[in-house]
């Protein structure tokens, strides 16, 4: 079983190996200190071969920003995007935070000419239209039979 546990400056989450090499694998992903740490945590079970006990990873600095930094992971990473032009950051393959697009001046006026032409060619199409084919004289009205 895989759980998983977001708060807004850590993110754990708990695995069971089904191979009984391990009871449970506890990782976790936090915001502590100004730095951006990442550490797991193995608890195995008493075999016959060897007692119960739990081993501890090392902790991964991913990014220190140091005093200061922010204490949420997404204000976290926002700093980190605008410090070091941190563009995604993904956990188990799920992207949790996407930069921002910075629109500049003429980016937001070619967007802003789209948004434009694309109202313009709206009202075309919910205008009436007239069709030519049906233009035409019944030179014979009313002699219908």
């Amino acid at each position: 079983m895989n759980i998983k546990m977001i708060f807004a400056d850590r993110i754990e989450s708990w695995d069971t190996r089904a191979d009984g090499t391990a009871t449970t694998t506890h990782a976790a992903l936090e915001v502590k200190h100004g730095e951006l740490k990442l550490w797991s945590d193995l608890h195995f079970d008493k075999t016959d071969e060897r007692e119960a006990h739990s081993e501890t990873g090392t902790k991964a600095i991913l990014a220190d920003l140091g005093p200061g930094a922010p204490g949420t992971i997404p204000e976290y990473l926002d700093a980190l995007g605008e410090r070091d032009g941190l563009l995604r950051f993904d956990v188990d393959g799920e992207a949790i935070w996407t930069a921002a697009p910075d629109l500049d001046d003429e980016e937001v006026d070619v967007a802003q000419a789209a948004l434009t032409e694309a109202d313009r060619i709206k009202t075309e199409m919910e205008a009436p239209t007239h069709n030519p084919m049906l233009d035409f004289n019944d030179d014979d009205e009313g002699d219908d039979e």
